[in-house]
């Protein structure tokens, strides 16, 4: 069956609100597990077979404007059908994170909250949760691997090439490119980075570094000593404050609604859902405290704005698909205050050696945040070419050895890979946010977050929803998208 372009765009973006709104009820807690194989089972005029010749032979016509946006729906079709072939083992990933619970403290408690308990716990608890939560992992990594199996063959149906070459080609930029910028930050923070685990685990850990594990560093980045002056309902009333002094309000008119419910299935990581950008947007907030805690609060109302203020008669295509890295570059640039003396003085009231000691913390958090998605990255590119993951488990635990500097077990070398590349997402994403928090802080100050000067810029940018990739904003700013910006913002914090 024939399928018009006006038709498929239709369909693409019902289906789009659906399998959003059905992946928001499940990580908010709401169901106990998605149904995403019942969903994409529901449109097949959706599927490869029928909608990719559609969009390549329009494309082969078209130009300008109208080549963007079929670039846009031709990836998105490629990643639906990725989603498509994993989403019997999501489906069941989901439930097993919902139904599996560990009995601590007279309560059974579902995986899904263990790395709440993980941050809060003292360090013999977060060892003995660590272990209970590898075990898991252990006994679910054929399915793990049977994913990864699934997106690649699916990968190789589209007739791009090899895995990697396919979703390079449907993404619009080099997955090999953006590992060898990961290696690069690796290589050139090496030194510094190394010689601050040192300085912070023994400072916040009381251990060596080489003695420092998974569990340390979850408890350090907690930073459980500052949860009254980082507690994220507080937070997120200050941010509510300082967008409306931005004139990008954190309501948007009615089109956002806060998800701030406790529930005992609801992710412990806030996030955002657009359901329908611009309309419905969904800022999910995790009751979860400290520096952690607020980050993602801030990484979601970034991302969440960015969809709010999409122009509403934008194209289907610049309101709902195109980079992801976009939405969450704008995410990490509102995280990036938590590293700001003046936001952090004036939010938290930390001042003095208090607030140095902090700043200090928080940059080296930061970068280790940074080589993780890097090492992540070359992982997984490494993970794709292999002919037998299991093979990888010590691979997986001396890559994040090095980037993380603390022990990973290799139980969890999966935990993370997916098969669909975000890791390089991310990346792209921390080196969007550092030339956008550059050009924030040189035009309207360091603590810009409630200039109504910045906030006009802001909006202008949130206007066009995905019109443009994370490199072409780049390039507004007279930047590339490189890690450069983004290791010199690194290198003026830590010294």
């Amino acid at each position: 069956m024939s399928l018009s372009l006006a038709e498929l765009r239709t369909r693409a973006e019902r289906f789009l609100a659906q399998e959003r709104a059905e992946r928001y009820l499940a990580s908010a807690g709401l169901k106990p597990r998605p149904k995403l194989e019942e969903l994409y089972d529901s449109d097949p005029l959706l599927d490869i077979a029928v909608a990719m010749p559609t969009v390549e032979r329009a494309l082969a016509e078209s130009a300008g404007g109208e080549e963007r946006r079929l670039r846009l729906l031709l990836e998105w079709l490629g990643i639906r059908h990725l989603e498509r072939a994993r989403a019997p083992l999501d489906d069941e990933l989901y439930g097993w994170e919902s139904t599996t619970t560990f009995h601590s403290g007279g309560h059974e408690l579902p995986l899904a909250g263990i790395i709440d308990l993980l941050r809060d716990s003292e360090a013999d608890l977060a060892g003995e949760l660590e272990e209970r939560r590898n075990q898991e992992l252990e006994d679910i990594t054929p399915l793990l691997v049977d994913r990864l199996y699934r997106v690649r063959q699916a990968a190789e149906e589209f007739g791009y090439g090899p895995y990697v070459m396919a979703c390079s080609r449907l993404a619009g930029f080099s997955l090999s490119g953006t590992a060898q910028q990961a290696a690069r930050i690796l290589d050139e923070t090496e030194a510094v980075f190394q010689r601050l685990l040192v300085l912070h685990a023994q400072r916040w850990l009381d251990v060596s570094a080489t003695e420092a594990s998974r569990s340390d560093m979850r408890r350090l980045r907690r930073m459980a000593w500052l949860d009254d002056a980082f507690g994220p309902r507080e937070v997120l009333e200050t941010t509510s404050r300082d967008t409306e002094a931005l004139g990008v309000a954190l309501g948007a008119g009615g089109r956002v609604t806060l998800d701030r419910d406790a529930r005992p299935l609801k992710r412990p990581r806030s996030f955002f859902a657009g359901i329908r950008v611009p309309d419905e947007v969904v800022i999910c907030i995790a009751p979860v405290g400290g520096r952690a805690g607020c980050q993602g609060v801030l990484r979601a109302v970034g991302g969440g704005l960015h969809a709010a203020y999409t122009a509403a008669d934008l194209p289907f295509e610049y309101r709902c698909l195109g980079d992801t890295s976009v939405g969450r570059g704008f995410g990490r640039a509102f995280a990036r205050q938590t590293c700001c003396p003046a936001w952090v003085e004036r939010v938290t009231g930390l001042s003095g050696e208090r607030l140095t000691d902090y700043l200090r913390l928080a940059a080296f958090l930061d970068l280790q945040a940074v080589r993780r998605d890097a090492a992540n990255l070359i992982f997984e590119l490494e993970l794709a070419e292999a002919e037998r993951p299991s093979e990888l488990r010590e691979r997986y635990v001396e890559l994040m050895r090095r980037a993380t500097g603390v022990r990973h077990d290799p139980r969890s070398f999966l935990e993370h890979a997916d098969g669909m590349f975000v890791s390089a997402r991310r990346l792209r994403a921390w080196m969007l946010s550092a030339i956008l928090t550059n050009e924030l802080r040189e035009r309207y100050e360091a603590d810009w977050s409630r200039n109504p000067r910045a906030g006009a810029s802001l909006r202008e940018l949130f206007a066009l929803g995905t019109m443009e990739n994370a490199s072409e904003l780049a390039k507004r700013f007279g930047d590339r998208l490189d890690p450069e910006p983004l290791l010199a913002q690194l290198r003026e914090q830590l010294h």
